[in-house]
């Protein structure tokens, strides 16, 4: 008779969520496997939580579904306060971290945007959506990995400068797939200011506009990583790595994502995360 799901191994639960989150999250999957072993299981499974909740406007048709799925896990993490676990791998994993529960219900919560496709008026809105999101999503990580408030802090605006910039490298996937995953997260002021009207247009003043607007957005990721500083979690540390790496890519590119090659460099960020972690 197999083990039931409070049985299995925990080392079992990790190597499935390990798996998940590096089908579903490369990158992030990459920094778990440097991240020193006695946090690497709980920086994995929060890494797979997040893939779990941002992966909701791709695997549901409508936004009332979506709606659904991120009430099943905000409910699930509340859950854990009072010591339940939900037959699910990454709760199980994450159940013994003692986490914030409300900064993991505001992260989930923050996915609505998501689902409905929310458009961003401004910059203002932009950041917070990724200090919501990517940004609490670090903060977390810094604290299972033991730190602070204030490397709390400084892991956040990592996370958020990693959002920004994925956001930008993401717009022609966001703008080409199905009508109803479409998702143009350029502030709407900009876009009125700079008379951009098709995100994905080639005549030139369109071209101009887009990159422009995505030069400003990487302009204050680039920002968020120098505020931050060099005091950082193991994780913020090699994401920012990360970061860098691909707002470097943006600028030499024209910060055009049209132009972007997502295809290369998954040695070069292998290179680039041993060298962040031994200059750790």
């Amino acid at each position: 008779m197999p083990p039931s799901a409070n049985e299995i191994a925990p080392e079992n639960a990790l190597e499935r969520t390990r798996l998940r989150l590096r089908q579903e999250d490369y990158d992030r999957f990459l920094v778990s496997q440097y991240v020193p072993a006695r946090h690497r299981g709980a920086v994995t499974a929060l890494y797979a939580l997040n893939a779990e909740i941002a992966k909701t406007r791709y695997v549901v048709s409508e936004p009332a579904l979506g709606a659904v799925r991120l009430a099943w896990w905000r409910e699930a993490v509340e859950e854990m306060a009072a010591g339940t676990v939900r037959n699910h791998d990454v709760l199980q994993l994450l159940l013994e971290q003692n986490l914030p529960i409300e900064v993991m219900t505001s992260m989930i919560e923050a996915r609505q945007a998501d689902i409905e496709a929310q458009p961003m008026a401004t910059l203002e809105e932009l950041i917070r959506y990724a200090v919501s999101t990517g940004g609490q999503l670090e903060g977390l990580a810094a604290f299972v990995c033991g730190a602070g408030e204030e490397v709390q802090a400084a892991a956040r605006k990592v996370g958020a400068a990693w959002a920004l910039a994925g956001m930008m490298r993401s717009l022609p996937h966001n703008l080409s797939g199905p009508v109803e995953q479409r998702w143009n997260v350029l502030p709407q002021d900009l876009q009125a200011e700079l008379g951009l009207r098709n995100p994905l247009s080639e005549k030139p003043e369109q071209v101009e506009a887009r990159c422009h607007i995505v030069d400003r957005v990487c302009d204050v990721a680039s920002h968020l990583l120098d505020d931050a500083g060099k005091g950082l979690a193991p994780s913020a540390k090699l994401l920012a790595v990360l970061t860098r790496s691909y707002l470097k890519a943006l600028c030499q590119v024209g910060y055009d994502p049209v132009l972007l090659n997502e295809e290369r460099g998954a040695l070069g960020r292998l290179l680039r995360l041993s060298w962040g972690r031994l200059i750790g």
